[in-house]
């Protein structure tokens, strides 16, 4: 049964046939999803030393330095990474920063199926200009890349630098992304990249493996139960090829 989505744009609430709901912590398809991953196989033990329900108070300052900005490049990429950390009560916000979307009406529609997902979830959803004229002038020269390519560092590139300065402008202790998400990417190259401009601005960058631990069957268990928007490519006009 496909999602009917986007027939009003003023209504940004996306709603299947069966008028079906994006997930809380709390909905069954977490039921056979780990509640621990520590040890060897541990895929985001973000908090190193803290578990959220023994430690009821903290100072401003602290919880500041804590939280995590997540840097999102569609609902279908980052659902069980958005589920997961707010079924474990950690601080985090998500930003969508993606520049590189066309046309406008698809980058729409990636926005706000992300923003439902971020609003049933309550979690704090900020959205950066569009700025397509700074991707396509980054990406200038590589139309003709590959996948995986140079034409995808640059992009990783624009969008990480921009999020790891609107992170500490922000008071955001820490940046992550789901950019190595998809099997179409380079992990590892999403990963290098991260943790240069970590290094360079200043703020640590997480470097989660987010297809391990469980998520990534959660993630198709979830596109697959709410009837998630899927896309038929990465988002830039050059990966439609």
């Amino acid at each position: 049964m496909k999602a009917t989505l986007y027939q009003d744009r003023k209504n940004t609430e996306i709603k299947s046939q069966n008028n079906c709901n994006f997930p809380s912590p709390d909905n069954a398809a977490f039921q056979n999803f780990p509640e621990e991953r520590k040890g060897k196989n541990a895929s985001f033990s973000l908090v190193s030393d803290k578990k959220g329900k023994d430690k009821k108070e903290e100072n401003k300052k602290g919880k500041e330095e804590e939280k995590m900005l997540l840097l999102s490049c569609c609902a279908p990429c980052s659902c069980a990474v958005i589920c997961d950390l707010a079924k474990k009560n950690i601080p985090f916000a998500v930003l969508f920063y993606n520049p590189n979307i066309a046309p406008f009406e698809e980058y729409q529609k990636r926005k706000e199926e992300n923003k439902r997902l971020c609003d049933t979830l309550k979690v704090e959803f900020i959205e950066l200009p569009y700025e397509t004229e700074q991707w396509f002038e980054k990406t200038k020269g590589l139309e003709k890349e590959p996948e995986r390519g140079r034409r995808c560092a640059a992009c990783f590139e624009l969008r990480l630098r921009r999020a790891a300065r609107y992170a500490k402008e922000n008071g955001f202790g820490k940046i992550s992304s789901v950019l190595g998400v998809s099997r179409h990417k380079d992990f590892n190259q999403v990963t290098q990249i991260g943790r240069q401009i970590g290094e360079e601005e200043n703020i640590p960058y997480l470097e989660t493996n987010w297809r391990k631990g469980g998520l990534e069957n959660l993630r198709h268990a979830l596109i697959k139960e709410y009837q998630m928007y899927e896309q038929t490519y990465c988002g830039c006009p050059f990966s439609k090829r």
